[in-house]
């Protein structure tokens, strides 16, 4: 066997015919190969899932913010304007939501309507599923595009997470609204961690008017589109203790989280 080469029957093979014509000027006989031709196959394409898809939507755009901050701001216009992002919480989430589960993304809409009508669940002023739509379907709809995740240690990257103040209830009246904080959020799971003395934990993707804590990529003063970590630890039902890092403030808050799926 020569140094660097793999030797195989077809090689011997040659070298053979080699040693019989060598110092002759006859040139070896080409022997047809009678050996079936087999069809090449290749590895069939798995599609992406939508939750997966949604992820890499909204890891693209942060990706693109993290080298240009001033591409992304905290805004409750939720529209794209000459290639800047101006998104609150809800509008980032439901603009990625239209381009990867626009089916999922409607009912949303829908399931926010029909609370309204039916269960008087106050719709969001602007027609865009906020928090509390969002978390009220989860809660209360049967959905098509949506699975409602119970249990926190099933989450996984590309899920939904909201969550409202233990006693929240949404306002009546549009006046001022957008200027007040009203401790509810969506956002989107980036990475799942390994449960840690007693917390869940997450890297998640949001749009917020300022960072959570020193672990978030928009520290210590930009708004707008960006990833932080998450935890969790639990109280009752559906009930957390939520947290931007092990040691910051604690916040009593209901989580709600929803997965896309195929239909």
């Amino acid at each position: 066997m020569l140094h660097g080469v793999i030797d195989s029957p077809v090689s011997s093979v040659c070298r053979t015919v080699g040693c019989l014509f060598e110092g002759s000027s006859q040139v070896p006989p080409v022997v047809p190969c009678k050996a079936p031709i087999l069809p090449v196959s290749f590895p069939a394409f798995k599609p992406l899932f939508a939750c997966e898809t949604l992820l890499l939507k909204a890891q693209s755009m942060v990706n693109r913010v993290a080298v240009n901050r001033s591409l992304s701001s905290y805004s409750h216009v939720n529209a794209i304007m000459e290639e800047k992002y101006y998104f609150n919480c809800y509008g980032f989430v439901n603009h990625f939501l239209k381009i990867a589960a626009p089916a999922a993304q409607k009912e949303l809409v829908r399931t926010m309507i029909e609370l309204e009508k039916k269960e008087g669940i106050p719709a969001s002023f602007d027609g865009i599923p906020c928090p509390y739509n969002i978390a009220m379907t989860f809660q209360r709809c049967k959905l098509k595009y949506w699975m409602p995740i119970d249990d926190m240690q099933s989450v996984k990257p590309g899920d939904v997470m909201v969550y409202l103040p233990l006693e929240y209830s949404p306002r009546s009246s549009s006046e001022d609204c957008f200027d007040q904080q009203t401790g509810t959020h969506v956002m989107i799971v980036q990475n799942v961690y390994q449960e840690e003395e007693g917390y869940f934990s997450f890297s998640i993707i949001d749009c917020t008017r300022k960072a959570h804590g020193a672990s978030d990529s928009r520290y210590p003063e930009h708004s707008g589109i960006g990833t932080s970590r998450l935890y969790l630890s639990h109280m009752s039902e559906n009930c957390y203790i939520l947290q931007w890092s092990k040691k910051g403030r604690q916040h009593y808050k209901r989580i709600f989280v929803g997965r896309l799926i195929e239909s």
